[in-house]
């Protein structure tokens, strides 16, 4: 995942599971595949990060407390922005 934004990585890292995950499950599968991070709380970071992105790009959804992809039609009516 390094050299793509926290946002990019995060799709694609989302992509690849094809099902929702955790602010935390992210944020370490994130990590593991190389993002580059000097944050201190990144699980922090990556929940206000994709907060946002689901307020103004809508790419990312909150299912539930988890993340997914918009695009999944196993996600349906309970994405929630």
């Amino acid at each position: 995942f390094a050299g793509l934004t926290l946002t990019d990585a995060a799709q694609r890292y989302l992509d690849m599971v094809k099902e929702p995950q955790s602010t935390a499950e992210i944020a370490e599968a994130l990590e593991r595949g190389g993002y580059p991070t000097r944050s201190r709380n990144f699980i922090n970071t990556v929940r206000s990060v994709l907060a946002r992105h689901t307020k103004t790009v809508g790419e990312i959804v909150k299912v539930h407390k988890n993340w997914g992809l918009a695009e999944w039609s196993h996600v349906g009516g309970k994405a929630t922005h």
